[in-house]
């Protein structure tokens, strides 16, 4: 079930404990649609073994933290998801578990557990996950001065920057809070270290900075 909390962080937490085996893979996959983007959600386990919790914090307009821990499941958005349900989010995803896959842009690759993924819902994609805990940052992409190009060119090269393991870490340890910086001005610094964090990230991987427009 979801618990909604109020205040200005905005959070909730979600686990199927309480649900029926029959109603728990359709709850799932609503809660991954709203974080990840419409896509076609399909568990890979049996209908009794499916389960998840997690949680997720909104630190701004543009920013939320999403901790997920679940059963192995597959999200895959296709070239008509992205076309009929566009989105600006991109996540920052740490697997947690090792054994998933990741596909997009005509490549697949085998995750390691602790290895940064940058999934961009503005293209299509296929992820499978192994059971265990995997943590995100979900941030719009229109809130990071970088051409859309040169985020998805960056993408495979973020497990060769030297931040990666600094932006690892920093994602794993905003997930794993129990809950979110009460004080508005800490959850505002916390925001824009994590979106100089994730932008200096991309320029590392050969990003260039989106000149300012005139006003």
């Amino acid at each position: 079930m979801t618990t909604p909390a109020g205040g200005g962080a905005g959070w909730y937490r979600f686990d199927t404990a309480g649900l029926a085996d029959d109603a728990r893979p359709a709850a799932i996959a609503a809660g991954l649609v709203a974080d990840c983007g419409h896509s076609r959600v399909t568990h890979l386990c049996p209908r009794e073994l499916v389960w998840a919790r997690w949680r997720c914090t909104r630190l701004s307009a543009s920013i939320r933290i999403i901790r997920y821990d679940g059963s192995a499941v597959r999200v895959t958005r296709r070239a008509r998801d992205v076309a009929d349900h566009p989105t600006p989010w991109m996540l920052f995803a740490v697997p947690g578990t090792a054994g998933g896959t990741f596909r997009q842009g005509g490549s697949t690759r085998r995750l390691s557990s602790d290895e940064l993924v940058l999934v961009d819902a503005g293209a299509p994609y296929d992820y499978r996950s192994a059971e265990g805990g995997r943590s995100a940052v979900r941030v719009a992409a229109t809130a990071l001065p970088v051409g859309a190009e040169d985020i998805r060119a960056a993408a495979p090269l973020l497990r060769h920057s030297p931040l990666h393991d600094l932006v690892r870490d920093h994602i794993c340890s905003l997930a794993g809070m129990v809950d979110p910086p009460a004080d508005t001005h800490t959850r505002d610094d916390v925001d824009r270290a994590t979106s100089l964090l994730l932008l200096a990230l991309l320029v590392s991987c050969g990003a260039s900075l989106t000149p300012p427009r005139d006003v």
